[in-house]
């Protein structure tokens, strides 16, 4: 049985209102709105009480709200116009859209509930069932917020920008976004435009943030990898090691990466010493055993978040000036470079002609 499409009428104030008559009124165009009946007689509307149903299927009761509807004493008037029928399906439709939220809420993958989490600012810190019944019932009570974030297909870049300002790789100052000294936009959208325009800083700042290796960045790596040390140490934040004790065959060159050995999900995020300041002071962004840091001080492996002793596996660059320490593709690379620096100071022509095609290869 279809329902009714019914539209009441209701008084702001019904006290002391037994009925209520409405007078014609001047239309958009300046002209006089005046009620005519089914029959096309002019009539005058009134109401006993101070609440009225009309029926959208009676053709007099159609009349009767399309000449009411747009009257001055209900639109911001003395009368409240709701549309049952709308409202009836509109909270049907909530509810339907509700549960297709909580279904793909319910459906998440832990990186999903990480990477939504993200976006909304939760407590990342927070277990794992806790932030999922969050994320429930943001979609439980705002399905479409829900949706458009979960199914947004730029997510992963803006959890990305979430992550490059919490690790001060973008800044933001005086409602402005920024990548260096570069103002790269005012709001979250512009910084998003920005690196897709520049995906090749967008590649730096990912391999800074989360390790991912450009194709540049990749092949550096193959040539060097005669040169990529890993071994196992034990660590802690009360007691620095002296790189020298560390390995003293080896010269260190630069950290490239750090785990717990018996937790290979813990990384040790390699730090500055210009960072370090922000890992001890800054409430939010503070180093633990889940989050521990590394860095070189004074010619010593130093770390926060290791309150006790801990095996980790330290990968480095080794530092040369042997070339037969290098991978043999790189011999003729280093052969180019020596002779450029020459020609360079010599003041030889030949240089800006070389430079000028290296540029053009690159881009």
């Amino acid at each position: 049985m279809k329902a009714k499409q019914l539209v009441e009428y209701k008084y702001k104030n019904p006290k002391g209102v037994a009925s209520y008559t409405f007078g014609n009124y001047k239309g958009t165009n300046g002209r006089i709105i005046e009620y005519k009946d089914i029959n096309g007689n002019s009539e005058q509307i009134t109401f006993k009480g101070t609440s009225v149903l009309l029926d959208m299927s009676n053709e007099s009761h159609v009349l009767i709200d399309n000449f009411l509807k747009n009257n001055p004493d209900v639109v911001g008037g003395r009368w409240i116009r709701k549309d049952l029928a709308a409202i009836e399906k509109k909270k049907t439709k909530d509810t339907l859209d509700s549960a297709r939220a909580i279904i793909e809420a319910a459906k998440m993958t832990d990186k999903e509930v990480i990477q939504f989490a993200t976006l909304k600012r939760m407590n990342l810190n927070a277990d794992m069932d806790f932030l999922r019944a969050n994320i429930i019932g943001v979609a439980q009570n705002d399905a479409d917020r829900f949706m458009e974030t979960h199914f947004d297909p730029e997510k992963d870049l803006r959890v990305f920008i979430v992550e490059a300002v919490k690790e001060r790789k973008i800044n933001y100052s005086n409602d402005t976004f920024y990548y260096g000294k570069e103002a790269i936009g005012t709001n979250e959208e512009q910084v998003l435009v920005w690196l897709k325009d520049n995906k090749d800083i967008l590649a730096i700042l990912k391999h800074e943030i989360r390790g991912e290796q450009t194709p540049k960045k990749k092949l550096v790596k193959d040539k060097l990898s005669d040169l990529v040390i890993s071994k196992d140490q034990a660590l802690q934040d009360s007691a620095p090691v002296l790189f020298d004790n560390f390995d003293s065959t080896d010269t260190y060159g630069r950290f490239l990466s750090a785990y717990v050995k018996n937790s290979p999900n813990v990384n040790l995020k390699i730090i500055q010493i210009s960072d370090l300041s922000a890992y001890l002071n800054d409430p939010f962004n503070k180093a633990d055993s889940s989050n521990p840091v590394i860095y070189f001080k004074e010619k010593k492996i130093n770390t926060l978040g290791l309150a006790s002793s801990t095996v980790c596996v330290v990968t480095y660059l080794q530092y040369t000036t042997d070339l037969l320490k290098l991978n043999v593709s790189t011999h003729e690379e280093v052969c180019q470079i020596t002779s450029r620096k020459v020609l360079a100071t010599l003041g030889d022509p030949r240089y800006q002609l070389i430079q000028a095609e290296l540029t053009e290869r690159r881009v």
